[in-house]
């Protein structure tokens, strides 16, 4: 299959965790930079269809107070109730 360009983003756009979870679903991708831009590749525009779907599902950030740090704390504390079911930072 030729590679079919599934999103073009300007390069101040952190595409590492989304491509990261691209890489936990075993999604086949390449990211190239042309004309000033990121542009990420896969097999096939049906899979592009998706990914693009998916980008635009993604959360793009969280604010700061808002993701959980990855040590964990023992202890049945309100504040570490409430941690523990904050979703994690994207790396």
């Amino acid at each position: 299959m030729n590679p079919v360009v599934a999103l073009r983003l300007p390069l101040h756009v952190d595409l590492g965790a989304f491509l990261a979870l691209l890489q936990r679903l075993q999604v086949p991708h390449r990211v190239t930079e042309e004309a000033g831009e990121q542009v990420l590749w896969v097999p096939g525009e049906p899979l592009a269809e998706q990914v693009r779907e998916l980008y635009a599902r993604y959360p793009r950030a969280m604010p700061a107070g808002r993701c959980r740090g990855r040590r964990r704390r023992r202890g049945s504390s309100r504040a570490s109730r409430a941690a523990r079911s904050r979703p994690p930072c994207s790396a």
